[in-house]
């Protein structure tokens, strides 16, 4: 049975090998009111993510989704940046929501008590 240490190590590698293995990035499909991340969602990638979508809100669509089903990681800054731009959203009438969260994703917002607000869980 491996210590809690050993297994802290296997995270450690496990997460360096998925973070190298996939950059992060976002896909977006803008008329269809879908946005697509792939990767680690952190600080330093908070900036890109506002930007991307607050292009999507300046249509002023009436819904638009953040698919995070290919995210491993996500950070209080991140949460920080989807809290705003769900007040943003709801303040012009359009609805926004994550799909797709899972695993560690889906245990932060569990966390920090976003998951009902920016999923529709409860």
């Amino acid at each position: 049975m491996a210590t809690i240490g050993e297994a802290d190590k296997v995270m450690s590698e496990l997460a360096w090998t998925v973070q190298w293995s996939r950059p992060t990035q976002v896909d977006d499909n803008l008329r269809h009111g879908w946005v697509v991340a792939h990767g680690a969602l952190d600080l330093a990638f908070a900036e890109h993510l506002t930007a991307v979508l607050d292009t999507a809100l300046a249509d002023h669509p009436p819904h638009l989704t953040l698919d995070v089903s290919d995210v491993w990681l996500i950070d209080a800054s991140v949460i920080r940046v989807l809290i705003d731009f769900h007040e943003r959203a709801a303040a012009i009438n359009c609805g926004f929501r994550i799909a797709g969260a899972n695993g560690l994703v889906r245990r932060v917002l569990e966390i920090t008590g976003v998951l009902p607000m920016l999923t529709d869980e409860l």
